[in-house]
């Protein structure tokens, strides 16, 4: 048999089974922690922390490789609208994400 190139929704569904449950269970708690009026403010560095307090044989820098931080389609899917925001040159504020409920 040949082998036949992936279609769009077998890369999704793949991509989306790629990402840890460690990832999405720390997210969601995350949400439900700061959750106020139908929106949460996460930020990436509490998120990595409470991701590698779970997955101690990981690194900071294994998370963004593998890009497993990139779940917002997930999140999207299950009825959050996702930013992210990350600071330019100069800016001094943490990387946060916002979820808001659609």
């Amino acid at each position: 048999m040949q082998v036949k190139p992936i279609t769009p929704e077998e890369a999704k569904k793949c991509r989306e089974d790629y990402i840890p449950a460690e990832v999405i269970e720390v997210t969601n708690e995350l949400i439900c922690k700061y959750l106020s009026n139908r929106r949460a403010r996460v930020t990436q560095d509490e998120l990595v922390s409470e991701i590698l307090k779970r997955m101690p044989n990981l690194s900071s820098q294994d998370l963004f490789y593998h890009k497993y931080l990139d779940f917002e389609p997930l999140f999207e899917e299950a009825g959050w609208n996702v930013e992210y925001h990350k600071p330019s040159y100069g800016d001094n504020f943490a990387a946060f994400f916002i979820f808001e409920a659609k």
